[in-house]
């Protein structure tokens, strides 16, 4: 066996790291087991002395480890971590999954004191009171320069017993004007999130945004996508928020969850008016897919478009319908045929390609057709 190195200890009740003493000099307990450093050479003969894998929330999130929840903007991410972490601190199932429950700290360098009507609602539509260990730093943070905030929020947060997750959100307020797509800046990020975890042994989620092509991930340097261990996007169509597993290192990828937002009134503004935020409630409806359309129809549905910004009117087409901006049939073929949307000559086939591209549409969900009128199906961007 090689010879082992001096340890410096952590105390497997609060984690804080000294030299070996008879007792913690952080919490006071006593006959203290001591690990040793986390540089300590294990021999193959000890790995099976090793920390054990083990959860956060089961099948999704492991303890000591580092995620990503990112989404386009109002998407609904920050209500679905939101429900995450609180539903964690309350030591409930999330989504039956078994959790364990501890202590959250939330670092709100986006939204400040605006996330606090969130968490109000969450409350007032679980019917709790807000008795859970819950922390909320309302304040940006520099996690990105070795000068920055990083040292000072872990001497903060080590205070929190049992805490078990801390929320970065987002990560462009985190970085201090740092570039996202520079492989230093990013590296330096994941670094302080890293010492962040390691000083506390907890779970660190960081909220962040979607790049322009929301088909290419998480926005910025692919560093960060490389170093978690899970990632989840959140994206809302339809009034249907879900959350799809993108990664896992060492899991399943592809779960999705579905939500709606149910708006709670949690107060009044100083002039009275109320204040409405939401809550996240499971769903088991699904967004109907976008679909990509091209050639013939998308320049039809450009032009159907134009013509009910021009000359739509709301009316209630349907009695047990909600009133939508519409056109009639009649005007959508007329601009369809000034459009030259048929390459026909003869006019009963000029007629009959534009009933036929107006069916197509409808069919596949852009546009609405009920007795005369014609209308933008709500699943159309």
């Amino acid at each position: 066996m090689p010879e082992k190195l001096a340890p410096v200890a952590h105390c497997k009740k609060c984690f804080y790291c000294y030299i070996p003493a008879p007792k913690c000099p952080n919490c006071g307990e006593k006959n203290v087991d001591f690990v040793p450093s986390r540089l300590h050479p294990y021999h193959i003969a000890e790995l099976h002395t090793l920390p054990k894998r083990t959860y956060l929330i089961k099948g999704l999130l492991d303890c000591n480890a580092l995620s990503v929840v990112f989404g386009e903007s109002n998407s609904g991410k920050t209500f679905f971590v939101i429900d995450l972490a609180l539903t964690l601190a309350l030591g409930w199932p999330w989504q039956s999954h078994k959790a364990k429950q501890g202590a959250v700290c939330y670092v709100a360098a986006e939204g400040g004191l605006g996330l606090k009507e969130r968490l109000d609602a969450f409350f007032l539509h679980h019917e709790i009171k807000p008795h859970i260990p819950f922390y909320l730093i309302p304040t940006g943070v520099d996690l990105l320069n070795t000068n920055g905030d990083t040292e000072e929020l872990i001497q903060h947060i080590s205070t929190i017993k049992n805490l078990k997750m801390v929320v970065i959100d987002t990560l462009s307020r985190a970085m201090a004007g740092g570039n996202e797509n520079s492989p230093e800046d990013m590296t330096a990020f994941i670094h302080n999130c890293d010492e962040i975890r390691e000083a506390t042994r907890a779970h660190v989620l960081i909220v962040h945004h979607s790049g322009k092509d929301r088909e290419r991930g998480a926005r910025g340097h692919s560093a960060l996508k490389a170093a978690v261990d899970t990632e989840i996007e959140v994206i809302q169509t339809d009034g249907i928020i879900t959350a799809e597993v993108k990664k896992q290192r060492d899991g399943k990828t592809g779960r999705k969850y579905n939500f709606t937002l149910n708006p709670i009134e949690v107060g009044k503004d100083e002039d009275g008016d109320k204040i409405v935020s939401c809550a996240l409630i499971a769903s088991e409806a699904q967004a109907t897919p976008r679909r990509k359309i091209k050639g013939q129809k998308k320049r039809a549905l450009g032009i159907i478009r134009d013509c009910i910004s021009d000359k739509g009117q709301v009316r209630h087409v349907r009695q047990e319908m909600r009133a939508v901006m519409c056109i009639s049939l009649d005007e959508a073929r007329e601009a369809l045929k000034r459009g030259n949307i048929s390459a026909a000559e003869k006019a009963d086939d000029i007629r009959r390609s534009i009933s036929k591209v107006i069916t197509e549409l409808n069919d596949i969900g852009v546009t609405v057709s009920y007795g005369d009128y014609i209308w933008l199906s709500e699943q159309t961007d």
